[in-house]
């Protein structure tokens, strides 16, 4: 098994670009995962329409998006998709991902970067056949995250009351459509999220944990102040 350095970097509300930028120069530095001209997909975890801990910090989206178009990437793509029980396409509510983006303040870290946002269920699908797969044997995954040049995975740090944490490994359970994310969503779920990250390729992986949740997550548990970016 290969082993992988993981960077814990103490940090500051006032201070979360910098916190951010230190993580990844520890492991490596930015220009070590992006090349001038690739096309980068990030991948921050909107779940909800709820501010942190629930998400993913927009000013850490902000900062590992500047980090990327400063490495001279040609695009940077903010893309996920909000949690199934409220979508207006299950008939259960009327959340759209282009809604809950413009309530957390991507849509405004988009325009501030220069990045494009992508709604996963306004794109396209790709089905990809599992190897060994457990639970799922395929699954279809958003176009847009299999087709970038580097993706980087930028979860937040709570509780879940089915996977026992939500941290890199849960926050790919968004790039799957709704119907699939209802599906095997009980004792199973573990195996699921092993068997997409079977393929899909993630470069790196910055976390959120200046406020992290405890409790019943992933949506009532409490905010724990932690002040800390994770990167590896």
């Amino acid at each position: 098994m290969d082993i992988a350095s993981v960077a814990v970097i103490r940090t500051s509300q006032e201070k979360i670009f910098e916190g951010v930028q230190k993580a990844i120069d520890a492991v490596g530095g930015i220009g070590n995962y992006v090349k001038t001209g690739q096309v980068v997909h990030l991948k921050p975890n909107l779940v909800y329409p709820y501010p942190p801990p629930l998400t993913t910090d927009p000013r850490v989206v902000r900062a590992v998006a500047k980090l990327c178009k400063d490495a001279g990437a040609r695009k940077v793509i903010i893309g996920d998709s909000s949690a199934y029980s409220r979508k207006a396409g299950l008939g259960t509510g009327q959340w759209t991902n282009k809604w809950v983006m413009e309530q957390l303040g991507i849509l405004e870290v988009a325009s501030e970067t220069g990045s494009e946002v992508v709604d996963f269920d306004t794109g396209e699908w790709v089905t990809v056949r599992i190897p060994d797969g457990i639970i799922l044997r395929e699954v279809p995954i958003a176009k847009s995250l299999l087709d970038a040049d580097v993706v980087i995975n930028i979860p937040v740090m709570k509780s879940h009351l089915e996977t026992i944490a939500s941290l890199g490994l849960k926050n790919y359970h968004g790039i799957i459509p709704d119907d699939w994310k209802v599906q095997w969503h009980k004792d199973e779920i573990s195996q699921k999220i092993v068997d997409i990250h079977k393929v899909v390729h993630t470069d790196l992986v910055v976390m959120d944990a200046i406020t992290a949740m405890e409790g019943l997550g992933p949506r009532l548990g409490g905010p724990v102040k932690m002040d800390l970016i994770l990167a590896s």
